[in-house]
């Protein structure tokens, strides 16, 4: 597994967890994400049986827009969750690799 995170310094207006591209991935992915206000955030992977396979982000980040390399290679293909957690705002998400 391999990670990548990167920001653009632009500010954001709003919490967002946006859609993973490419989806399905095979076997890296980039997800995207916004931050309004400074705070703690916390990005988990979840495999199919909801054990956590990789903590891509858990530090205090900045206001901006931020992108998440992820490579899944040697994970079982399938479904795979997404647990985002920003400030006080909680996120579930699915993409299949």
């Amino acid at each position: 597994m391999t990670l990548d995170v990167k920001g653009d310094g632009e500010r954001a207006s709003a919490y967002a967890l946006c859609q993973n591209y490419p989806n399905p991935f095979n076997p890296a992915t980039s997800i995207p994400y916004q931050i309004a206000g400074v705070t703690e955030v916390r990005l988990a992977v979840f495999d199919q049986l909801g054990r956590e396979v990789a903590r891509l982000v858990n530090e205090q980040k900045q206001p901006g827009s931020y992108t998440v390399r992820f490579d899944g290679a040697g994970l079982a293909s399938g479904c795979i969750s997404i647990d985002w957690r920003p400030a006080d705002t909680w996120k579930r998400g699915s993409f299949f690799s």
